[in-house]
């Protein structure tokens, strides 16, 4: 339970910092004459420093297993990289939307005539748009009890023997 509700945690404070990071970036970046949706990725950047930052400070996170918890962000990766979106969807004459997650997808990139896969749409300088959603949590979620269960179902076999 507790590592569901500081998750819950983690979910409100990233959704509220990048809200109100946006937008100051956002009337900021017009302000001074910049397109700012080619500049969001300075808002994740931003909202990751501040994120590590508060949580350092206000000593949060210490309900996890590190190792288990790295363990299910390196699956989270490995498999939007490696599992293709095998049904995009067409957008517009030659745009299409890809989305990458499994079991929930969680990212999703606008391309022009882009590839199944993660990696090739990343680096074709084709990706015209993106979107993160909410399956991140779910499919870390997910991800962590597994591996938590497995552990301990491992721990129990080796106390029997």
């Amino acid at each position: 339970m507790r590592i569901t509700l500081e998750t819950l945690r983690f979910i409100i404070i990233v959704y509220t910092l990048s809200m109100i990071c946006g937008v100051i970036a956002s009337l900021t970046f017009s302000r001074i004459g910049l397109y700012p949706e080619k500049y969001s990725w300075t808002v994740v950047v931003g909202v990751l420093i501040l994120l590590f930052l508060l949580y350092k400070k206000m000593g949060w996170g210490k309900d996890f297993n590190k190792t288990i918890l790295w363990t299910s962000v390196a699956f989270i990766v490995l498999l939007a990289l490696l599992i293709p979106d095998n049904s995009p969807t067409h957008l517009h004459t030659a745009n299409y939307s890809y989305s990458y997650g499994f079991p929930f997808p969680f990212l999703t990139l606008h391309t022009e005539n882009g590839s199944a896969f993660f990696i090739r749409n990343l680096f074709s300088g084709g990706v015209t748009s993106w979107s993160a959603g909410i399956g991140l949590f779910g499919n870390f979620l997910l991800y962590y009890f597994l591996i938590y269960f497995l552990i301990e179902i491992l721990k129990n076999n080796q106390k029997r023997l």
